[in-house]
Order: structure tokens, then sequence, then C-alpha cells
């Protein structure tokens, strides 16, 4: 059930009465605890069952692994402790390549010993890109001793099907979540507060800027020979701001619903577009899976302590296998391989900076060069996500020609655009002078939004004109998420 849904957002209300009225009857915390976690794994349970019941039996299935193969291990089990972190690893990774990457490989041998392109019924379980992820790196970090394993059960299973973050994430580590369940059914009324705000401003990001820009996307590159080439060049700027809008607007409901219950999940995105290199635009954007993906793939490789070179093939092979995380296909891995030999040539161009300027950074820019930067930054990952956005290669350079070649045809500047990128800079501009654009953000949700004081008339006025704002001008047509596709 997608959470800007009319269904949902009616459910929600009623899930939140019954979750305060448990906390306010519960007066033991162990007790309160464990039936609220309980209270919400049941309600996460009940939606994936809802799409389909054997997407339940996967998400059981991983649970079951990331639950039992930490404490085996740490019982040293039959004397081979590492062998239940690798059988639990390999296990999540099997059930992702099966319904994930199954068809695609199957697919791939048939074209090379020259069979028929057939499609096996294997249906992809809603978020298991996500709870796989964040399986395995509860599992890793248990190996390396980081913490210890829980021992709930229930615990463990709210980790992994907790529904706010099901669909679209964020990939969310072990010992932040655990923590954050200290503060089930504590600060009921601040905890509204914020949630319901936070989710609000996701859902306005979502449905008044992101459903909207589709609508122009959407058309011009299903037929970009139909329009002008500037309005293709204008439909290439736009996509980035809907991906954006789009993804950050899940991440913020998901926030906002995690906070109506008191916990606090990771913040997803960090101001991406005021990145000044790809380097940092990745340590920006969807920031769970770049910090995993560093985490438990580049720097497992050997990340750049083994030389220079394989630090280069490092960057490849994770951007590479990052792509590929997004879906299976080859558009994915391309547009994978693209990041990676940006990040490269980003490496190497500041050690060349630093080996001349003598600073860490190299030398520092003036405002016109870090504008330009942006700029830079901004068009190309406009550029590469081309191929992301396609249904396949030969459609990703059909669209690049129609891009760099002028023809005529229906020339459509999309005001909407326009007024996304607006309330993009004064968001930032707001947002820049309550947190700055430092890349470690608060630990506190409410410190990350722009929040109104909803005891205040001002502050309720200014929440309700922004709640009417969102419904006037949100869009109803075809909402889905465009991650939870992945």
């Amino acid at each position: 059930m997608a959470l800007n849904s009319f269904r949902f957002i009616l459910l929600l209300f009623p899930i939140l009465a019954g979750f305060y009225l448990l906390s306010l009857f519960c007066k033991k915390e162990k007790t309160k605890r464990n039936v609220l976690a309980g209270y919400l794994l049941a309600i996460g349970y009940l939606m994936v069952a809802e799409t389909d019941i054997r997407f339940l039996l996967c998400l059981l299935a991983v649970t079951l692994i990331t639950y039992f193969c930490p404490l085996l291990f740490e019982r040293k089990q039959l004397g081979r402790t590492k062998a239940w972190v690798a059988f639990g690893i390999v296990a999540d990774l099997v059930l992702l390549g099966v319904f994930k990457y199954f068809n695609f490989f199957y697919n791939q041998v048939e074209a090379l010993f020259g069979g028929t392109k057939t499609n096996l019924n294997i249906l992809l379980p809603i978020g298991i890109s996500f709870y796989t992820f964040s399986s395995i790196s509860y599992l890793v970090d248990v190996y390396r001793g980081k913490y210890e394993a829980n021992k709930s059960l229930l615990e463990v299973a709210l980790f992994i099907g907790f529904f706010p973050k099901i669909i679209s994430g964020p990939i969310i580590r072990g010992r932040d979540f655990f923590e954050s369940l200290n503060g089930l059914g504590k600060k009921n009324l601040y905890n509204f507060s914020c949630g319901i705000q936070i989710f609000v401003w996701g859902l306005f990001k979502k449905m008044v800027l992101a459903d909207r820009l589709s609508v122009f996307v959407d058309n011009v590159f299903y037929a970009p020979k139909a329009f002008h080439s500037i309005t293709v060049i204008w439909a290439t700027l736009s996509y980035p701001l809907q991906l954006y809008f789009d993804f950050a607007g899940y991440s913020d409901m998901a926030i906002g619903i995690s906070k109506l219950f008191g916990i606090d999940l990771a913040w997803n995105f960090n101001f991406p577009f005021v990145a000044r290199t790809v380097s940092e635009f990745w340590k920006r954007w969807h920031i769970s899976l770049s910090s995993w993906l560093q985490e438990y793939l580049y720097f497992p490789l050997g990340g750049n302590r083994k030389g220079k070179i394989r630090t280069y093939v490092n960057l490849l092979l994770t951007m590479l296998l990052g792509g590929l995380w997004h879906g299976a296909a080859w558009c994915y891995i391309l547009w994978g391989g693209l990041q990676g030999l940006a990040l490269g040539f980003d490496k190497m161009r500041m050690e060349r900076r630093k080996k001349k300027y003598g600073r860490k950074d190299g030398k520092k820019s003036g405002p016109a060069v870090a504008f330009l930067s942006m700029v830079a930054s901004y068009l190309f990952f406009a550029f590469s996500i081309i191929i992301f956005r396609s249904e396949n290669i030969m459609d990703g350079f059909a669209f690049i020609g129609q891009l760099f070649t002028p023809h005529d045809g229906m020339i459509h500047l999309y005001t909407w655009s326009l007024f996304s990128m607006v309330c993009l800079i004064i968001g930032t501009l707001v947002m820049r002078r309550k947190t700055g654009f430092a890349m470690k953000m608060p630990k506190k949700v409410e410190e990350r939004y722009f929040l109104f004081d909803l005891t205040s008339i001002l502050g309720l006025t200014l929440f309700f004109v922004l709640c009417g704002l969102t419904v006037g001008l949100a869009y109803f047509g075809n909402t889905a998420f465009i991650y939870g596709a992945f």
C-alpha cells in the first residue's frame, strides 16, 4: 500500500489511535516496548500480505536468517563461527538474485547460445532490495563486533519488516534502529507534531512537484521526436528534479510516519544539488545506499588502500554493482559504470589539485567557480540518468541523439519545472540558515526540517495552508513511487 494513497492516509489515523492508546495502557517500559513493537510489526505484515501473501513469506525468510545466523555465530555453534555469517549473507543474496535477477541472467544465457527469449513468471517481492541490504549490514556488523546480536526475535522482525520503509527504504542499520526503539510510545504529542509535518512536506514533494513533473517528462521521453530540441533539453533538465522530489518525498513520508511512533530513521538526502563534484553528490544523494556500498562493498574490495589502479577498479566495480542493484537491465549497469568512471576522474583530479596546491581538498574556489561546479555536477547527473530512465540502452542512445540533433516539433517549456526549481532553491536557502550544508546532519529528525510551532495560532495556520496547497495542487493520476520498482 503506497504511503501517498488516499486509503493509507485514512488508515493512518486509526493506526495511530491504536498505537497511542496502547502506549497509555502499558505502564512498564519493557512491556510497552514489546507490545508497541508487536503492534507495528502486525501492521507491516498485514500491508505486505495484502499486496501478495507470497511477499510475506519472503520477508519472513529474511527475518529468520537475520535473527538466527548472528546468534549462532556468537554462540560458536559447530566451531565454525564465520560459516553462519557467510550462510546468512549468501542466503540473502540468493533470495535477492532469484527474485530480482534470475530472468535477466537466464535471458543473457539464452541469447548467448541462440535460444528464444523467455521470461519466467517470477514476481519481485515488495521492498526486497531494501530489507535484504539491511539484513546483510546487520550480519556484517555483528561479525565485525560493532554490537552484539539482538536476542529479541520481535525487534529483529520489526527491523526487517517496519512498514514505512519497506517500499523504498531508507536502508537502515541495526544498531540505529534498535536504539530508536527506546522512543516507542514516548512524547506522543511532540512526535505527532513533528511527524505529521514531515509527512506533509514529503507529500508535497511527491504529489505536487514530482507527479506533475512526471506528466511532462514521461511524454517527452516517450516520443522525443515529436518535440522541439529545446523541449527535449528542458525535459532532460527536469527529470533530475522529478526523481529527487519523488524519492526524497517518499523518504520524508517514511521518516515522518516513523516519527509519529517515536522512531527516528536516517536522512536519505542532504541537499544533493549543491554538490560541486560527483563524489560529493554521492555523499548527499540516496545516502543510505551510497554509504552502504562504501562500507560493505568498496572497503572490503580494498578501498583506496591497495594502490591507485586498484582504487579506480574498486570504484568502478562498486558503482557497477550499485547500478545493478537498481534493476536487472543493462541500462542500469551502464549508468552505474558512468558513475564509477566519473568518481574515478573526480578522485584523480582532486589528487592532482592536492599535489599542486598542497591542501587536503585542493585550492579553495571562489563563489563563481563553486556555482559553475554545482551546475556542471547537475548537468552530468541529468545526462547520465537518460540511460537510467530509458527502457533499454538503444532507447537511451536514441534519446541522446534527439538531444544533440536540432529538430522541429512541439515547443513546451513546462512551467511546473520552473516552479519546482524555485521551490528547490527557496527550500535549500531556508534550510541552509537552519543546518548549513554540512555533510554530517543532526541526529534528531526534527532538526533536519523546517517545522511550524503547532502550539501557536500562526504555526497552525501556516501548517493548514501547507495542507491546503498540497491537496489543491496535487496531481491525482499515476502516482506510483519510482523507487518502488527497485
